[in-house]
């Protein structure tokens, strides 16, 4: 993988990295399992990163647009889950975690 350039952004560099199922078991493994390899590439399916929604206060509708930068469904053992990781651009050590 190249290293961002003007023309190469970081965001959709990464974005197409962890398109790759693989990649992403691989990592997921590493942060959250200690290296075991809970996570497969066939355990997991890339969903749609459009979190956008519509909320309604007193008929004063309000839209919020937000989009993820990977985001993975996971099955292991009929349990489900959803997985995304988002590339940040500046650090904040308030947030080394986002659920």
């Amino acid at each position: 993988m190249r290293l961002a350039t003007p023309l190469l952004k970081p965001d959709a560099t990464l974005k197409n990295f962890f398109h790759y199922k693989s990649r992403f078991a691989d990592i997921i493994n590493l942060v959250c399992f200690d290296g075991q390899p809970i996570l497969s590439r066939n355990s997991l399916s890339n969903e749609d990163t459009d979190m956008s929604t519509v909320f309604d206060f007193d008929e004063h509708p309000i839209s919020f647009n937000a989009y993820r930068d990977t985001l993975v469904k996971v099955s292991v053992g009929g349990i489900y889950a959803l997985i995304a990781i988002e590339n940040q651009k500046a650090i904040d050590y308030h947030i080394p975690v986002r659920t």
